[in-house]
């Protein structure tokens, strides 16, 4: 006569044959969602730079063609007070990640004034370099000749 067991269940195999996959997913969908929060956070550094460009022209129109000077530390939230004050933006954004950090993002204004440069960094640029928007004269410019990669170059991210 056969030995029936009157308990029904899952074996250790199998239980840990469950885990693992469940694990398994887990770190795939955990990768994926680190990508993708990159990406989301480039794109918000790449819209923000460009209202701040806006903000800038508008700030060039009603000033004479000169632009705000920057400070020593050539940071945004900080040289650019005057984008506030003149109602040309509500607030000045921060980088998502490095805030107001000396990586956050970046402005220099030419010694004339006519001429500006706002620099980013950006989560998925290999390189870890800043990549920049450079203004003269109310025109817009995608310089390469500098030290930092154009904004619009595809290494950039």
């Amino acid at each position: 006569m056969k030995y029936q067991s009157s308990q029904k269940g899952f074996t250790l195999i199998e239980l840990l044959v469950v885990v693992a996959i469940i694990g398994t997913l887990a770190t795939v969908v955990l990768a994926a969602l680190g990508t993708a929060r990159n990406e989301a956070n480039d794109s918000k550094r790449v819209t923000e730079i460009k209202q701040l460009s806006r903000a800038l022209q508008l700030y060039w129109v009603n000033n004479d063609g000169s632009y705000p000077p920057h400070d020593s530390g050539q940071r945004v939230d900080t040289s650019l007070t005057e984008l506030v004050a003149g109602n040309f933006m509500t607030e000045l954004p921060l980088d998502p990640v490095e805030g107001n950090s000396a990586l956050g993002y970046r402005y220099r204004r030419s010694a004339s004034g006519d001429a500006y440069t706002l620099l980013v960094r950006f989560e998925e640029d290999a390189h870890g370099s800043w990549c920049g928007l450079s203004v003269n004269g109310g025109y817009t410019n995608w310089s390469t000749a500098r030290w930092y990669r154009e904004i619009s170059d595809p290494d950039c991210r």
